[in-house]
């Protein structure tokens, strides 16, 4: 799978060239992203991400960008930025958000300039997919 996603050397791979969203289309660098991203291949995720910044954040498929965004900076032992990440607590089973950089509000701001649901929106699609009846708890302190 890295093969189809760095340069080939031959210019064929997903991550050569310039055009890549005009040649292979959105869909395709949505699926690239979402690939690398559950690789957990460090060096992919960070070798993809300027890519999918370029591609995918201000294009409609934002999301996708800040959610290898987030899992990016919790692999590398940081705070993430858009709140995307979320975990089920070891004791109670209660989802919660991972830790963010900065307050909800501002996260708030920041998902709104790209256009994205708000945090709250968010937190309500992940709890249907975790097929969770409980609200998912946003910005605990102790991560």
């Amino acid at each position: 799978m890295s093969y189809l996603l760095h340069s080939s050397g031959e210019g064929s791979g997903w991550s050569s060239g310039r055009n890549r969203h005009t040649r292979f289309g959105a869909k395709t660098s949505v699926q690239a992203v979402i690939m690398a991203k559950h690789t957990h291949d460090l060096r992919l995720m960070m070798t993809l991400l300027p890519y999918a910044e370029h591609d995918l954040k201000d294009s409609g498929d934002g999301q996708t960008y800040a959610v290898l965004y987030d899992a990016l900076q919790l692999e590398l032992g940081k705070k993430q930025l858009y709140g995307t990440q979320v975990a089920k607590d070891k004791h109670d089973g209660h989802l919660f958000v991972l830790p963010m950089q900065e307050s909800k509000a501002q996260v708030n701001v920041r998902l709104a300039k790209m256009k994205l649901p708000s945090l709250d929106e968010y937190l309500a699609v992940m709890r249907q997919v975790y097929g969770s009846n409980q609200e998912i708890e946003c910005c605990r302190q102790d991560g």
